[in-house]
Parts: C-alpha cells; structure tokens; sequence
C-alpha cells in the first residue's frame, strides 16, 4: 500500500550505523556476477551497497568485510563467490557515509547511495550531521496532484 512507503525509510545523506541485515547474489548488465548487502540503521531506515566479484575490483568487499570485523585469517577462508560466506556478514553492523551520487538515467537523476564505510569503534561520525557541503534531498513539487 503506498501509505506503508511515505516517510521513504530509506538511508538518508550522511553517515548512518547499520547492520547487515541480508545478501544476495545479482548479475550485471556486463554479466558479472556481484554481491548485494541490505544494510538497516539504527532507527529502521533502510540501505543497500553492491560489489562487483571481479577480481580487480575485490578491494572494495575487502575493505567493506575488513570494516565489519572480518579478519585477514577468516579472508583467507571467504570465497567471494559462495553466498554461504557472505551470509555468515549477516548482523554484523558497519558505519556507512550516505552520498548523492553522480547523475543517471534519461533526464538524468541524482540517487543516494552508500560511498565510504568505516567499523563501529573507529569513529562517531554516523553521530554528526551531514557536511556542510552536502544538500539537503528535498521533494519535488512540480508534479503536485491537487485532490
């Protein structure tokens, strides 16, 4: 029901403490495989990062698996290419920065998406505001429906 969808839920700009809440596999439009994490904030909101499995993009789920406490002995044991192990993330929580990305799509539109993360004891940066910087996503009242 489009009432259950109003106030959005969904990760807004800046940084947000999430937890791993689900994985699954997708497959790109280049027919590379990749690794699909569901990430949920403290207050319900929700969030998704992807991770291409090609083998010389692999440093960003390193650096995504190293930030949720994943060791460099459990690495050596973590087949990117079974979700079993990547399912073993689940409940793990992470900070991530929430950025509008850049332009896509015909006419092109801005879309929040998750850019950095950092582990739960390195910072309290999910506890400041947005920078300065960084807009605030505000609606769109040009196609308002009067009723």
């Amino acid at each position: 029901m489009l009432s259950d969808h109003w106030d959005g839920g969904f990760l807004s700009v800046g940084w947000h403490k999430v937890t791993i809440t689900d994985v699954k596999f997708i497959e790109y439009n280049s027919g590379n495989q990749g690794a699909e994490y569901a990430l949920q904030s403290e207050d319900g909101s929700k969030g998704k990062t992807t991770f291409p499995l090609v083998e010389s993009i692999l440093f960003r789920l390193a650096g995504f698996l190293r930030a949720t406490g994943l060791t460099r002995e459990q690495a050596k044991s973590f087949a990117e290419k079974n979700l079993n192990h990547h399912r073993r993330m689940i409940g793990r929580m992470v900070q991530v920065q929430v950025v509008l990305g850049s332009p896509r799509g015909d006419p092109p539109k801005r879309y929040a998406e998750v850019d950095t993360w950092l582990p739960m004891e390195q910072t309290t940066l999910a506890d400041e505001p947005p920078p300065e910087h960084v807009a605030p996503v505000e609606e769109d009242k040009g196609d308002e429906v009067p009723f």
